[in-house]
């Protein structure tokens, strides 16, 4: 950790405002995050990941919130998971699919209008087309280390995408979207984390980042299915949350 700092010593940090909490309701909100205005390396990027930063578009930031400590960054290691029961018949059941890893060049089409879909149909967030085209160029951002899987069925139609980022340690898994009038049972938010774990173990890198747990959040609890887990609590790396979070 002591090269984090001193690789991060050149970045500004700034704290957002207080704002309702995605999460825990009737609870406020804040985050640090790293100046937009100073470029970032991928080294940078993998030393804040390693304090529990997460890319948000062109932003890492990470939650700082006054009394507060629910929001656990969460990391799998990639080469000690195995497949569940319950995983591997998804991986049985889905194996039509077939799933490819490319940059931002081969972002088309149909990763505009999944990403329509799946906004107004998750988030009740209706928008043209051409506004959703432009918060997913956002959301991807530019840098070389983006990869983005996408899933295809045999007929050619794209029916997931992962967002990810291939950092020094690891990858980490930005967004994910997926097409909502599918049946449930193909559980395709399950089936690309699996995928991600996947590209993970082959480019032989040890951890999957997977974003923030909230112990008290019911939306977070599938983050438990992947195992081992590593949770970053007290400014360090461990098997185990701390007791009262």
């Amino acid at each position: 950790m002591r090269r984090a700092a001193k690789g991060l010593s050149n970045i500004v940090f700034y704290t957002s405002p207080a704002q309702e909490c995605s999460y825990l309701p009737g609870r406020l909100a804040t985050f640090v995050f790293a100046s937009p205005d100073t470029p970032l390396s991928v080294l940078n990027k993998t030393d804040l990941s390693l304090l529990g930063f997460r890319r948000n578009g062109h932003i890492q930031y990470r939650p700082n919130c006054a009394n507060c400590n629910q929001c656990i960054s969460v990391r799998l290691l990639a080469d000690a998971f195995a497949h569940s029961r319950t995983h591997k018949r998804l991986l049985a059941y889905n194996q039509a699919f077939t799933v490819h890893s490319h940059g931002l060049a081969n972002i088309g089409q149909q990763h505009g209008k999944l990403y329509q879909q799946y906004l107004h149909s998750r988030h009740n967030n209706p928008l043209t087309l051409a506004q959703a085209n432009t918060e997913l160029q956002g959301l991807l951002g530019d840098a070389p280390e983006l990869c983005v899987l996408s899933a295809y069925a045999p007929t050619g139609k794209l029916v997931a995408f992962m967002v990810c980022d291939v950092l020094m340690d690891g990858v980490s898994a930005v967004y994910t979207c997926y097409d909502t009038s599918l049946p449930s049972k193909h559980s395709l938010g399950t089936w690309m984390i699996l995928q991600c774990i996947a590209f993970t173990q082959y480019a032989q890198l040890p951890y999957v980042y997977l974003g923030y747990y909230v112990q008290h959040s019911p939306k977070m609890n599938y983050k438990t299915r992947f195992a081992p887990l590593q949770y970053f609590v007290d400014g360090q790396w461990g098997d185990t949350l701390a007791n009262g979070l």
